[in-house]
This record gives C-alpha cells, sequence and structure tokens, in this order.
C-alpha cells in the first residue's frame, strides 16, 4: 500500500493535489478544536495559502485488512499574506479507508503538541 498522507502533501509543490485523496464521508479536526466535514475542509483552503515549512519527524503507518492508520509528528508553519495560519509543533492521526479499489483519506485529527 501506498499512502500519501494528508499532512505530507502539503509539503509537494501543490498542496492542493492531494484533495482527490478525501472520502467524501471524511471529518478533521483541527487543532483549534473545530471539527470539518469535506465542503467545509475544503472551502478553508481558498486562498493563496503558503506553507514555509513542513518538516516531519516520525511517521508510523499501520495497515488493518482495508484500513490504514498513519500516526506522525512534525514541525508545520504556513501563512496567508502576512497572516499567520500555523506554526510550531504538532501531531496528527489520519485513517484510510480502500473504496472502490482506491485508498481515501477519512478521518483526521491534528494537534498542536
Amino acid at each position: 500500500m501506498r499512502i500519501s498522507c494528508g499532512c505530507c502533501l502539503a509539503a509537494a509543490s501543490n498542496p492542493y493535489a492531494g484533495l482527490t485523496y478525501l472520502a467524501e464521508n471524511c471529518t478533521v479536526v483541527w487543532p483549534d478544536g473545530s471539527i470539518a466535514n469535506k465542503r467545509e475542509d475544503l472551502a478553508s483552503m481558498i486562498g493563496d495559502i503558503v506553507f514555509t515549512e513542513f518538516k516531519i519527524d516520525d511517521l508510523q503507518v499501520r495497515l488493518y485488512g482495508e484500513t490504514g492508520i498513519v500516526v506522525g509528528q512534525g514541525t508545520i508553519k504556513a501563512h496567508e499574506g502576512k497572516q499567520n495560519l500555523l506554526g510550531g509543533k504538532f501531531v496528527w492521526t489520519d485513517t484510510f479507508i480502500k473504496q472502490d479499489g482506491e485508498w481515501k483519506w477519512s478521518p483526521h485529527k491534528q494537534l498542536q503538541s
């Protein structure tokens, strides 16, 4: 199984390229504790968001049949214009499920450590 976790995708030249991996019924829990569905999550990514740092210090992947769990920690910094959006050390858990023969990113939880 090849997994591109949502957090890893932000480090790519096009941080939105991995959004096709989002399951239709995904749930995202952001560092402030707010909960978003796919539509809300995608709407929050509109704009000129720039990731200035995305360093993964640890990434663990476990497979359970048609489910993959990814736990990671690292440093993320992002801004839009002069407004800082993210900054600091984070830990996250991503869940992937196999639907119609493709791996989809479903629940995601990210906490600032």
